[in-house]
């Protein structure tokens, strides 16, 4: 919803201050350069989540990511955050494919 609004925003030069929009493409400054969010976006709390679970001997998990774009935005960055730890996805539930429906 934040990023559905954003450009009509812009055209009426008003910016756009979040509490609560974590979607991780709101960060790229040049598509949404009046956008603002005032908590992190979720590819640093799917980091920590997964930081903690190496830190409790987990090798393997498995991410379940809702059929939104706000959700499916941030699987990429997760995958990459699993590798770069060492542990491995099971299950396929995680897609890095936005759904062009939204």
């Amino acid at each position: 919803t934040a990023a559905a609004i954003t450009e009509l925003a812009w055209r009426a030069r008003v910016p756009i201050v979040s509490p609560s929009a974590s979607r991780p493409s709101l960060s790229d400054r040049s598509t949404y350069p009046n956008f603002f969010r005032v908590i992190m976006p979720d590819t640093v709390a799917s980091g920590a989540w997964l930081s903690l679970a190496k830190m409790l001997n987990q090798s393997s998990i498995i991410a379940v990511i809702g059929g939104s774009v706000s959700w499916a935005s941030g699987a990429g960055h997760l995958a990459a955050t699993a590798a770069t730890l060492g542990m491995q996805l099971v299950g396929n539930d995680l897609t890095t494919e936005v759904p062009d429906f939204f």
